[in-house]
């Protein structure tokens, strides 16, 4: 462990790391592993955003703190489920790390400024504060039902602080306290003798179950009952009951049910924050592309923190008619509408028309960039689907750019029915969410491009070498050296090609070649044959390597006969009268990669030097071949001898010229 960071992690519910430029852990303290849900995530070198993802699109604000222009961070409440089943809270601060030499001497000298990161274990606090407030609610409900005296109840109810309602066995309310109307922003005349579900969403809690459970499980409390109601003003807030029978002394009177409960819409809506950036993050890192992770991110932001349509918005070019020029129009390319609202017109009218930059708000923020916070878009001017808007009662709005590098790539577009505050919290996840997004189109182009040029590479290197030895070259950079038994080989040389590049200009002279050349390599893959290289006017073709053939003499035979066929349509088509000399020779070589600069697949041997001896000491216009490859093509084809003839360094060997392939149907002459 770094002297510092053993110094600075003491208390044993804090722990503490460093971080450098590159998001990789430089140093932990003993316990980090526990703050992980993978204990080697949290490995020196390991990326951060494998230890905590929370982090996957706060690279600038990490960056910001290690330069200094930024002097902490921190995130509240994160959570790890541990290996028994429980939570694990922990708050999370990043500062700059102020470490300066020799205290630093195990750091790599060229990454100096570090990020600090603190890691604190809130989960006694967090476990405290909630026994605490759920013994102070309990203990109130104790206390009301030991007491039956109007006058301690009214008391109580005039000065507890949380909500407080008491109901019939019909549900109408029969007693109730301030806090419940102030919640509400409703007067306490206007509750009594009125159901609770017109206050409390019936659909989110079921009362008839909750009273039945009462009556058969005399004594018992329900807990944390989350149910919705709605403000006086429209807008959504979230509540917390505790409930339990209050049976009075009378056994013959009915008993009354009381509701105590906590007003929790801030708490959870930060929840619902946490969730979903932890839902987008995994969403963003399991992706392929933008468009395959769509629709999980906006059915993520929507149910997670409810809203009632989410769209994404983008860019598309159009030839306008008047102007005739080309401009940008947006249009929406995916949505997720919560299936509760019907939004059939809304979906015709919306998805099946564009905007125009800047003429509305979706237009507005992609020009300006900026995100706007909209309270009610069935009357705002420049929200141009006003009249579907009402017809399905939506009424908040929210949309942000997406960038990437400073460049607009998309709007989002949140869209609910409640009436909403503005909501800086969300807003600032929102535009979070929005950096992460833009972060991960901006990773997948790089992906992209890499892999396009990754392509291209490999592609020159199949065009360059075999593509069996290109994958060997791919899979073990080193040597390749390969020996072939048999095999044949050719080489072809143009005839009277130094007189014609004195007779014409230089890029004429590479046009012809090109074009004579491009020919031969098109016999070649006709053939099956492995074209070795070029050199000046010279050809060189090799027939079973690298994938062995038993054909391979024959095969090189016609690939000659066709090249000479090649040579006259070109002196056709040209008006040229240029020739070639081709050599044959078939037996063993050597092949392989050599070098680590411009190489190239080589053959060397004997069998090589003799083939090309062949086509040196051949005759303009003939197929120069060996006894060796003779005799392995058979009757297939015609010849002629030439007889014997002096190779350089080989001394005297019989030769023969390649006349043509015989005709299946003349009797086979004897060759001497």
């Amino acid at each position: 462990m770094h002297q510092r960071l053993s110094r600075l992690s003491v208390l044993p519910h804090i722990e503490c790391l460093l971080l450098d430029r590159k998001f990789l852990i430089v140093q932990t303290s003993a316990g980090c592993p526990r703050f992980c849900d993978e204990p080697e995530g949290m490995s020196i070198g390991q990326s951060i955003f494998d230890a905590l993802p929370e982090l996957f699109g706060l690279e600038d604000l990490i960056i910001s703190i290690i330069d200094g222009d930024m002097p902490s961070f921190e995130l509240k409440a994160l959570s790890r489920l541990q290996p028994d089943g429980s939570l694990l809270y922990f708050d999370l601060y990043i500062i700059h790390d102020a470490i300066k030499a020799p205290d630093r001497a195990s750091i790599d000298e060229t990454s100096q400024n570090l990020a600090l990161l603190f890691l604190e274990d809130v989960t006694n606090t967090m476990s405290l504060e909630q026994t605490l407030v759920q013994s102070s609610n309990e203990m109130s409900l104790v206390l009301n039902k030991l007491s039956i005296s109007e006058a301690y109840i009214r008391q109580i109810v005039t000065s507890i602080g949380d909500i407080l309602l008491v109901t019939d066995h019909d549900g109408i309310i029969r007693r109730t306290n301030y806090r419940f109307t102030e919640v509400l922003g409703i007067g306490a005349e206007e509750a009594i003798r009125q159901p609770i579900s017109d206050f409390i969403d019936a659909s989110e809690l079921d009362f008839t179950a909750i009273q039945t459970y009462l009556h058969n499980e005399d004594g018992q409390i329900l807990r944390n009952v989350e149910a919705y109601a709605r403000h006086r003003n429209g807008s959504r807030v979230v509540l917390s009951f505790s409930c339990s029978l209050l049976q009075s002394s009378d056994r013959n009177q009915p008993p009354e049910f009381i509701y105590l409960g906590r007003d929790i819409t801030t708490t959870h809506y930060a929840r619902q924050r946490l969730v979903t950036q932890s839902t987008i993050s995994r969403t963003l890192a399991e992706a392929e592309s933008l468009q395959t992770a769509l629709p999980r991110l906006l059915a993520g932001i929507g149910m997670g923190l409810d809203w009632d349509i989410v769209e994404f918005w983008q860019p598309y070019q159009t030839w306008m008619s008047v102007q005739t020029s080309l401009v940008d129009q947006l249009r929406c390319e995916e949505s997720w509408i919560n299936p509760g609202v019907e939004a059939s017109t809304w979906s015709e009218e919306r998805y099946s028309s564009s905007i125009l930059g800047g003429t509305s708000l979706v237009g507005r923020v992609w020009e300006q960039k900026r995100p706007i916070w909209v309270a009610d878009v069935s009357h705002n001017l420049q929200f141009i689907h006003r009249e579907p808007a009402r017809t399905i009662s939506l009424n908040t709005a929210f949309l942000s750019p997406l960038e990437v590098d400073g460049e607009a790539v998309g709007v989002l577009v949140l869209l609910c029915q409640d009436i909403r505050s503005r909501d800086p919290d969300m807003m600032q996840m929102l535009e979070t969410l929005s950096s992460q997004i833009g972060q991960f189109v901006r990773r997948k182009r790089a992906e992209i491009a890499l892999r396009h040029e990754q392509q291209r590479t490999e592609g020159l290197l199949r065009n360059i070498l075999p593509e069996e030895i290109a994958e060997r070259l791919k899979r073990e950079p080193s040597t390749i050296a390969d020996y072939y038994e048999d095999v044949t080989v050719l080489f072809a040389d143009i005839v009277g090609f130094t007189r014609m590049s004195s007779q014409v200009e230089p890029h004429e002279l590479v046009r012809r070649l090109n074009q004579i050349f491009s020919a031969f390599d098109e016999l070649s893959e006709t053939h099956g044959l492995e074209k070795i290289k070029t050199i000046g006017d010279a050809y060189m073709v090799v027939g079973g390597l690298p994938t062995p053939r038993e054909d391979h003499a024959s095969a090189i035979a016609a690939m000659a006969l066709d090249m000479q066929v090649a040579i006259e349509l070109f002196n056709q088509t040209s008006e040229t009268s240029i020739n070639i000399r081709i050599g044959i020779h078939s037996g063993p070589v050597i092949a392989g990669v050599i070098g680590i600069k411009k190489f190239i697949y080589d053959l060397w041997g004997d069998t090589v030097n003799i083939a090309s001896r062949l086509e040196s000491h051949g005759i303009a216009g003939q197929i120069q071949v060996s006894e060796a490859t003779r005799d392995r093509v058979g009757s297939q084809y015609v010849f002629s001898e030439r007889g014997e003839i002096d190779l350089k360094g080989r001394g005297s060997m019989r030769t023969f010229f390649l006349i043509g392939q015989r005709d299946p149907s003349s009797p086979i002459a004897e060759q001497a």
